[in-house]
């Protein structure tokens, strides 16, 4: 995993955080070999919800949040989805730490 914001203080998570996809995907005509995951909205968060969490919303968040089209996700390693449902709540919970601290 590597952060891509290289202005990020320690103890910060990035704007943005690259996963390689090993082995890369193959979809129509294309190489996908890493994804990088932006931080979600809340529209994002709500769709989530809507497709019931799980896989169906985990697969829907990280298709969004980082460009790869979904079709070509569900040919990766599970893992793969795992480790980035990870890095989303990750991203969720330095927002949680920020606000108990009083930052914004």
């Amino acid at each position: 995993m590597t952060d891509t914001d290289a202005g990020t203080t320690s103890g910060e998570m990035p704007e943005t955080i690259a996963l390689p996809i090993d082995p890369a995907i193959e979809w129509q005509g294309k190489t996908y070999d890493s994804l990088s995951l932006r931080r979600p909205t809340f529209g994002e968060m709500m769709e989530h919800d809507k497709r019931g969490g799980g896989s169906q919303g985990a697969l829907y968040l990280v298709s969004t949040m980082s460009g790869v089209p979904a079709q070509a996700l569900v040919k990766a390693d599970a893992a793969l989805l795992q480790e980035a449902s990870e890095i989303i709540q990750d991203f969720l919970a330095v927002r949680r730490l920020r606000r108990r601290n009083g930052a914004t």
